[in-house]
């Protein structure tokens, strides 16, 4: 990233900044007195591209806003080899109201609003806050931040930027899997030792070994003579079930012809009745016709 402009409105103690034409090669310098406004201008560049500074960050962003005035504007123009120039610029009133918006130097908007410039930024940027406050801008009085030891925040954005936090990590994996590896060592040490007094104390007894290999045999003959008992058993029980069909079709036909049977017995009783009713009827009617 190459600055090409810095200018802000209201910034801290600064009513108007604009610094144009910086140099895209070489050193760049700030002198001035103490007090002077040096580093506000590091802090400007920080605001314009991340909404906060060491001094004036999350709820005390409004901080940043200079002493009786309403809001303030930074913005940063930068260029970025091979994809191009940029201008990134924020707004900021001393209630907390905050906008922010992205756009390229021939003005075609990319990205409106704090979250949707942040997350452009970062894609074209490849870094956030934290990396450029304590590796490109180092803020006064925290030097000592980043000579800390280990968990400082410094010190860990700076070896997460270098990528030594990875070499850190895959050193303490390491570690662990040397750990793991000798005591998967010592276990199958324990387990070889095991092992070989098993195999000193074995006595191998080819007699066994025969006696092992005829219960075999004997045991694969009555797994054969078994498997044809089965098929046997299993044709039987076919045969049966094929009988007990024929003896339920023989029995249904036997029923039928009884109920026959038993039906023309019926009738020809009902006949024998009827015709010996007949003939009592016949016998009345002449005895009363004698009679009169």
């Amino acid at each position: 990233m190459i600055l090409e402009w810095i200018k802000a409105r209201n910034f801290m103690r600064f009513e108007d900044v604009e610094i144009t034409d910086i140099p895209e090669a070489g050193c760049v310098a700030i002198m001035g007195a103490n007090e002077s406004g040096k580093s506000a201008i590091g802090e400007i560049i920080s605001f314009a591209l991340f909404g906060e500074t060491p001094r004036a960050s999350g709820l005390n962003a409004y901080r940043a806003v200079r002493w009786g005035s309403r809001n303030l504007s930074a913005s940063v123009a930068f260029a970025i080899q091979g994809l191009g120039r940029y201008v990134v610029e924020r707004e900021l009133d001393s209630d907390g109201a905050a906008g922010a918006r992205l756009t390229t130097k021939a003005g075609e908007v990319l990205a409106e609003g704090a979250q949707a410039v942040a997350s452009e930024l970062r894609s074209l940027l490849g870094f956030e806050s934290d990396e450029f406050r304590y590796s490109f801008y180092l803020a006064q009085d925290e030097l000592d931040a980043v000579e800390g030891g280990p968990g400082t925040g410094a010190r860990d954005v700076i070896f997460k930027m270098l990528g030594i936090d990875v070499l850190e990590r895959v050193r303490r994996e390491a570690e662990s899997d040397l750990y793991s590896l000798k005591e998967s060592h010592f276990q199958a040490s324990r387990e070889l030792s095991l092992t070989s007094a098993l195999l000193e104390n074995f006595e191998y007894d080819p007699s066994e070994t025969q006696r092992i290999h005829k219960l075999r045999e004997d045991l694969e003959i009555d797994r054969e003579s078994l498997a044809e008992k089965s098929d046997e058993i299993s044709d039987e029980i076919r045969r049966h079930a094929e009988s007990l069909d024929e003896h339920v079709k023989t029995f249904h036909a036997l029923d039928r012809f009884g109920k026959e049977v038993q039906r023309e017995v019926v009738l020809k009783r009902l006949r024998a009745a009827i015709e010996q009713s007949g003939g009592l009827y016949r016998g009345l009617k002449e005895t009363q016709e004698a009679e009169d």
